[in-house]
């Protein structure tokens, strides 16, 4: 990773791993952005950066909060 990603970022970049070992209340919701990332076969960054912005509209308030309240986590 250092040789192959590190050198790409840039000072805005945000990068998430997907190597927790404990669940929690957002592993859920990032499988199903994964999901929904394999199906639309983006491979550049720019693609798949403005296909994130679109496909989180899916999550929707009501759903978030009922996932949380299932980790008996209380949204406000």
């Amino acid at each position: 990773m250092a040789q192959v990603l590190v050198p790409e970022l840039q000072y805005s970049d945000i990068v998430i791993m997907d190597n927790v070992s404990s669940d929690n209340p957002f592993e859920k919701a990032f499988s199903r952005l994964k999901v929904m990332l394999r199906k639309v076969s983006e491979r550049k960054v720019d693609g798949l950066r403005d296909m994130i912005g679109r496909l989180v509209d899916i999550f929707q308030p009501a759903e978030c909060a009922n996932h949380l309240k299932s980790y008996d986590y209380e949204p406000k």
